[in-house]
């Protein structure tokens, strides 16, 4: 009677402990498929405890908070290419014309608006 009641205990032990982790299992999946490029999903959990479901609102927080992260980043790295890009551009129209400029200043220079020739 005794091995019997041991076997049912470890057997209802099983289930019981199953059905506690499963929403730890569901949890830890999710966090483990978190990631900073794509899109990441929420969890939803209707049946957890207090305890399960204040660690669900945290990710579901973090989830929120590393969208806009993201979002604010690839904003950042487009201004960012911007400015380079309009770097480039001033640099590349500033360039030839520093040459022009010397040869205007040197004509100014030399120009006497009173010589006839």
């Amino acid at each position: 009677v005794y091995t019997f009641m041991f076997f049912i205990a470890i057997v209802l032990s099983y289930f019981l402990s199953s059905y506690i982790t499963k929403s730890l299992k569901i949890i830890s999946d999710k966090m483990q498929e978190t990631q900073l490029d794509q899109r990441n999903e929420k969890i939803v959990i209707e049946d957890g405890s207090k305890e399960i479901n204040s660690l669900v609102r945290s990710y579901n927080n973090m989830v929120d908070k590393l969208e806009e992260s993201a979002t604010i980043l690839a904003q950042s790295e487009r201004e960012q290419a911007w400015r380079e890009m309009a770097k480039q551009v001033a640099h590349e129209i500033k360039n030839p014309l520093t040459p022009m400029r010397l040869t205007v200043q040197s004509f100014q220079r030399k120009f006497d608006a009173n010589d006839p020739n």
